[in-house]
């Protein structure tokens, strides 16, 4: 999987990556992502779009977005606690915090790829199911879902 928008977050939020030059296709979305705070790319300055995202670049790229939009409708939910469930990695790994905010939270059931110890790349069916789950999740806290039963339905265009 190319995922050219998740970069490695590990450094501090950069634009000008060495990799993404003025007029690259993806530039604008790059700098979209990393001025949002959502992805930083690696220490040396590139962002390394071309190779596949991992787990862990994933889970905190995803933990970013939805800390955003929890702070955004300003009202950020307790997160339910539920027994103690293993995230994959250790509490001293850099992506753990991220991992338990989006299991604690509720945002992934504890049966996401993303939480598999032994995964280092996910599928785009993986992806995609996970940031389905977690719009799902933010729907259901936030009671944003519409309830087509009551709206009535769009008249024609002529």
């Amino acid at each position: 999987v190319k995922m050219w928008w998740f970069g490695l977050v590990l450094c501090a939020a950069m634009t000008g990556f060495k990799d993404v030059p003025a007029g690259h296709w993806a530039r604008e979305a790059v700098d979209r992502v990393t001025s949002r705070g959502y992805i930083s790319g690696y220490p040396d300055g590139t962002f390394r779009g071309e190779r596949p995202v991992t787990r862990f670049e994933f889970a905190v790229a995803l933990d970013r977005f939805v800390r955003d939009i929890e702070k955004g409708l300003k009202e950020a939910p307790a997160s339910p606690k539920v027994k103690e469930q293993q995230v994959g990695v250790s509490p001293g790994h850099w992506a753990h915090e991220s991992l338990r905010h989006l299991l604690d939270g509720g945002y992934l059931p504890s049966s996401s790829p993303i939480f598999d110890a032994k995964a280092k790349e996910l599928t785009p069916r993986q992806l995609g199911l996970a940031l389905g789950q977690i719009a799902a999740r933010i729907a259901e806290l936030h009671s944003v879902l519409i309830d087509f039963e009551e709206e009535p339905p769009p008249k024609p265009v002529p």
